[in-house]
């Protein structure tokens, strides 16, 4: 299931019981049958093109259960429908087979509720208790995608869809039983395979897409993942400002982390491609200040090269900005002061921190006074 997590299209791995606090029973952890309802068991699972799926449900008929068990695909995986089975309308069944033990009855759907029948034929199997693989196997590396089911091997059909399904979950089922613990889950398995080249799929990256540069550390985590070589740089309007490759199917490390100062409000570009294609993900960048609430006390004040002037003081907040005002009359009303530098940006600082700033050319030689004030807002 770890797989099915970070590489089979899975979004956690999460086993959920389709009927919940409903059913009547469940399938234990040691896989034997307690329920006795129309369930189904599945997880999250979204296909992608280019990948071959096999999902594989081995069990044992222990004695004959008094109806059928089944493994497939299905659109979703709500909690409490009336009923849990692949043809209920809440769980919508794309591709499923099942098998009944006292006939060795298969039957295999496909389609919408499974409304197109591919198999139903006694004695696809010997009747009578067994061990049993039953599996369905979804193609989606061409335009249509293709599906086919075997039992022990042995070929139950294959379907082509004419539109491609919405599939969103996959497991296990079964139809109402009379004697649940004549059925024993074994394992359940679900792999991939790229028998051709796949193209880059980012399978994680920021949640939103939009970031406010706050004169802080930007850090966007993104892995890509596809057939190698692969290839990725981060741009900022254009400019690059990041850029890696590998020549393995492992997963591709593409995560950024620059300070905000080296970016500029616009558009940040993620690009990841290979032979077999490209995939961007663009993320807005907008100006903002962090507004501080740190009010600071200047302790130090010098001039440097006669227009200059160094000011140190502390309480600086570490990435906030603030300003440094001036006035030649003391008693001038501090609405009035003019702003001298309007981005003093605390980098060395923190709360109750010192940090020195230098304000270039905000010294009036042509005045015989000038007051200063550094303040948090303007």
């Amino acid at each position: 299931m770890t797989a099915a997590n970070f590489l089979v299209g899975g979004t956690n791995t999460t086993w959920v019981d389709v009927l919940g606090a409903n059913d009547a029973g469940s399938i234990q952890a040691s896989g034997a049958d307690a329920s006795t309802s129309a369930d189904s068991w599945l997880w999250p699972f979204t296909p992608h093109s280019g990948y071959v799926y096999t999902l594989t449900g081995s069990f044992t008929f222990i004695s004959n259960p008094g109806s059928w068990v089944a493994v497939g695909f299905a659109q979703a995986m709500p909690v409490g429908p009336s009923s849990g089975a692949f043809n209920n309308g809440n769980i919508n069944g794309y591709d499923w087979i099942l098998l009944n033990e006292s006939s060795g009855n298969a039957e295999y759907f496909a389609g919408p509720l499974g409304n197109i029948s591919i198999t139903n034929e006694n004695g696809f199997i010997p009747a009578g208790p067994g061990t049993h693989a039953m599996t369905t196997i979804l193609d989606a590396t061409g335009t249509q995608w293709v599906i086919s089911a075997n039992i022990d091997g042995t070929p139950a059909g294959t379907y082509t869809y004419p539109v491609n399904p919405p599939i969103g979950a996959a497991g296990i089922s079964q139809y109402t039983v009379t004697v649940p613990a004549n059925i024993q889950w074994n394992d359940v398995s679900l792999t991939q395979v790229a028998p051709g080249g796949v193209p880059p799929y980012l399978l994680a990256a920021l949640s939103t897409n939009s970031i406010s540069l706050t004169n802080t550390t930007v850090t966007i985590p993104a892995t890509g993942f596809g057939s190698g070589p692969l290839g990725y740089f981060w741009s900022n309007n254009s400019n690059i400002i990041g850029a890696g490759s590998t020549n393995s199917m492992a997963p591709l490390p593409a995560s950024l982390s620059v300070t905000s100062s080296s970016l500029s409000a616009g558009q940040l570009e993620l690009v990841v491609t290979n032979a077999y294609g490209t995939n961007i993900t663009l993320i807005a960048l907008t100006s903002a200040t962090t507004i501080p609430t740190n009010k600071p006390t200047i302790t130090g004040f010098s001039i440097v090269e006669g227009t200059n002037v160094m000011i140190t003081a502390t309480n600086g907040q570490s990435a906030a900005t603030y300003y440094l005002l001036g006035s030649t009359n003391l008693t001038t009303p501090l609405s009035q002061w003019l702003p001298l530098a309007t981005n003093v940006i605390v980098t060395n600082g923190g709360f109750a921190n010192g940090f020195t700033f230098t304000g270039t050319n905000v010294v009036p030689v042509s005045v015989p006074q000038e007051f200063y004030f550094l303040s948090n807002t303007n």
